[in-house]
């Protein structure tokens, strides 16, 4: 076989069983040129000896690496690290930094969310990955509630606002407000 083949069969790998909903390189491409440069996403070819799943990386900016396990049903797991950190595909690898430990937890309710709002697992894929990109400013925007940049929590640990909203607005922006987790729980 030529290498060209093997190229452009790569280009076309998908996740999931030949039909419109699978996630492939090309709607990885279509998400990120849409989020106007905050956002790359790429599908690994050495994926970790899991049946089916493959891995996509996705980083917002100068901040955040996100890998996401993904099957053809959508996302099985993610983990959210700080960009500075080494790069590992497993998703079982926490971060060593508790922000980005947070956003992993939060980034799953994103995901479920998703899921149960798109009609497949490749929209559910792009509304996450659209969400994750809100995470730009994790840094810099204050919390919608407080307008504060910090927060300490009960544990005497400084926090930014690391919850982001879930919700879209109008159609073609999306809204995400930043909160600080026990803000976010509550009504504003």
């Amino acid at each position: 076989m030529s290498g060209e083949g093997d190229a452009a069969r790569a280009k076309r790998r998908r996740v999931g069983g030949g039909g419109d909903g699978d996630i492939t390189r090309e709607s990885l491409e279509a998400v990120a040129s849409a989020s106007d440069g905050v956002l790359t996403a790429e599908l690994l070819q050495d994926t970790p000896p899991r049946s089916g799943a493959a891995t996509v990386k996705a980083t917002v900016s100068k901040v955040l690496v996100a890998v996401l396990s993904v099957t053809d049903r959508g996302l099985e797991q993610v983990a959210v690290r700080g960009i500075h950190e080494p790069f590992n595909a497993d998703t079982r690898v926490q971060s060593h930094h508790e922000v980005f430990r947070r956003v992993t937890t939060v980034a799953a309710d994103a995901y479920i969310h998703a899921h149960t709002t798109s009609s497949s697992p490749a929209a559910a894929i792009a509304t996450f990955l659209t969400w994750l990109a809100s995470y730009r400013t994790l840094f810099s925007e204050p919390c919608a509630t407080t307008g504060r940049l910090l927060s300490v929590y009960s544990n005497g640990q400084l926090l930014v606002p690391f919850f982001r909203e879930y919700r879209t607005g109008v159609p073609g922006r999306t809204l995400h407000k930043a909160y600080h987790e026990p803000l976010a729980l509550q009504p504003v």
